[in-house]
């Protein structure tokens, strides 16, 4: 009888220590916190190197310089089935330094993190004079890096500029081409037929939004140029192009426009006008291409529509 009460015992003794499994239990990674991406940008210059010679190691800031870093929902709440992505966004400062504040997580996200390239001067410095020099492409960089919350993190990156190829002897007749559209944004509209409500889509121009172009054979650089500018006060938008006279022998020119990802809500507008916040996430980045803008050209309406939408 003893022996019978003992292993009963043993057996509620087990039963209570062990843990039931629930979608609830704790799981390191929903724990999140922030840490810091930081770093200095910089670019080549050209600097005397003490034995009569020339060297393009020289270094001085690159400032103005976008950084953008995403994280992935699904990445930072592992234990969670979720969609969509955050977005971080800094920019060097005159000394080339930047800091992006990102939320992670105990185990670590792979953050993808870009600079921006640009075109500029390769310049020259003597005695702390800047002399300017030809243009360069400064191309940008693409990554993906682990980033755990708590864990403050340097990340340096010097950009190295290729010398743009010049036009001697191309004769070339240059000129301009005008490339003018609208930004929109995609809401949830309600629309009020005597009692019944319906719901369905509606647009609108989405102000003080970047929108940048790439134009393939800049005529003075004879490399594709960077192009940026910001949406008006209705989303409008408009590029002039440094371009040359349509037959020009190489030169397609061509321009690719685009804005980035867009983190917002998807907004619903009442029949009475008044916008109510809806759901938190992305609006997916939107493109397009353009050819053959020569010198005369004007290309209106290119509009750029924020309609792909991937909520948190």
């Amino acid at each position: 009888m003893k022996k019978s009460i003992l292993a009963i015992a043993i057996l509620i003794g087990f039963s209570a220590c062990k843990k039931s499994s629930t979608s609830s239990d704790f799981v390191a990674t929903d724990v999140t916190g922030t840490l810091v991406l930081k770093g200095n940008l910089s670019r080549n210059v050209i600097v005397p190197n003490g034995t009569n010679a020339w060297s393009n190691t020289g270094k001085r800031a690159a400032s103005g310089i976008s950084v953008v870093v995403k994280v992935n929902k699904s990445d930072l709440y592992q234990s969670a089935s979720v969609q969509g992505a955050d977005l971080y966004y800094g920019k060097s400062d005159s000394l080339g330094n930047y800091a992006v504040t990102v939320r992670s997580n105990a185990v670590g996200v792979n953050a993808e993190i870009s600079f921006d390239g640009f075109t500029t001067t390769l310049d020259t410095i003597v005695n702390n004079q800047t002399r300017r020099g030809a243009y360069a492409s400064y191309t940008g960089s693409n990554f993906t890096k682990s980033l755990v919350m708590g864990q403050n993190t340097q990340v340096d990156y010097s950009y190295v500029g290729t010398p743009l190829v010049s036009g001697s002897g191309n004769n070339l007749k240059t000129g301009t081409a005008i490339v003018t559209g609208n930004v929109y944004i995609n809401t949830l509209k309600q629309v009020l037929t005597g009692t019944l409500t319906t719901l369905t889509t509606s647009s609108f121009g989405l102000a003080n939004r970047k929108v940048y172009l790439n134009f393939s054979n800049d005529p003075f650089t004879f490399n594709t140029k960077s192009y940026e500018t910001t949406t008006d006060g209705n989303g409008a938008y408009t590029f002039t192009l440094n371009t040359v006279e349509q037959g020009s022998a190489g030169y397609n020119q061509i321009a690719n426009i685009w804005v980035n990802d867009y983190a917002a809500t998807r907004d619903t507008i009442k029949p009475n006008n008044t916008i109510v916040p809806g759901k938190s996430g992305v609006f997916q980045k939107v493109s397009t291409t353009h050819s053959s803008l020569y010198n005369g050209s004007i290309r209106n309406a290119v509009n750029l529509s924020y309609n792909t939408f991937v909520p948190n």
